[in-house]
């Protein structure tokens, strides 16, 4: 029987390399996009949704579960990046990240909850290195981060009783043009952290080119999809960002944060 996976935010980036992957192992797949007219891949079953907008999330959910094959494996990619000083961000900022990252989610998966238990939906969220430490100029994204790895640790042991897996997978870099579309609230002259913002922001990028490519990071990911049992996090990352992971488990916090100070000033 051919299994279904849903990708939300399957348009671009990691989730379209993942939507493909997966069709080409013999997956049907569900994607997301907020324009399902404009997709022009003909291998995903596209769905319209905006993880902004409730209204949105209601009538998505009530369109997939009338799907003749609901999926199997439910896979929450979308979201959206920012860029800029923590005093610098406002709380539409923060909010309008927040929306799509966490909020949104918590709701879909309210809305899809008896389909999940009844079902033993398999449930992954791709979270970001970012959930388990802080990053200099990312303060909104980071936040959303922490918060969506809270929620998802509360709702596996929640679920276990009911044979429901969840993990997060947390990709450190990945060569994807997630820059074309984050939020950015650039710092004026005036402020004391302008030009280190731009050295940073630089850092930022270059690493993101040197990042893995995304074709690897959906073979993996469709590799933890066919666990039996998930862990908690699965990690992929260049081999020095899984160092930098490690690090932050076992240095002292105040350490590990010279550490990344001091790799951002380089």
């Amino acid at each position: 029987m051919q299994k279904t996976a849903l990708i939300t935010g399957a348009s671009s980036g990691l989730g379209a390399e993942t939507a493909n992957f997966l069709h080409s192992k013999g997956f049907r797949v569900l994607g997301t996009s907020r324009n399902p007219k404009n997709q022009s891949n003909k291998n995903i079953h596209w769905l319209k949704l905006d993880l902004c907008d409730k209204n949105s999330i209601q009538d998505f959910s009530t369109k997939l579960l009338a799907q003749d094959s609901l999926p199997q494996i439910i896979i929450h990619n979308a979201g959206i990046g920012t860029l800029g000083a923590a005093l610098d961000l406002g709380a539409n900022d923060f909010r309008k990240v927040f929306e799509s990252n966490f909020f949104g989610v918590c709701e879909l998966n309210r809305l899809l909850s008896d389909h999940i238990i009844k079902n033993k939906i398999k449930l992954v969220f791709i979270s970001s290195l970012a959930g388990a430490y802080g990053l200099n100029y990312r303060s909104a994204y980071v936040a959303s981060k922490h918060a969506l790895e809270g929620y998802v640790k509360s709702l596996r042991m929640e679920l276990l009783e009911f044979g429901v897996q969840v993990c997060i997978i947390a990709p450190g870099d990945v060569k994807t043009s997630i820059a074309d579309a984050r939020i950015e609230v650039v710092p004026t002259e005036h402020r004391p952290w302008h030009n280190r913002y731009k050295q940073v922001v630089n850092k930022i990028n270059s690493e993101v080119e040197s990042g893995i490519h995304p074709k690897d990071a959906a073979k993996i990911i469709y590799q933890i999809c066919l666990k039996e049992r998930f862990k908690y996090r699965y990690i992929i990352a260049p081999g020095i960002q899984k160092l930098s992971f490690l690090l932050h488990k076992l240095l002292p916090y105040s350490l590990f944060e010279k550490l990344l100070i001091n790799h951002y000033n380089k």
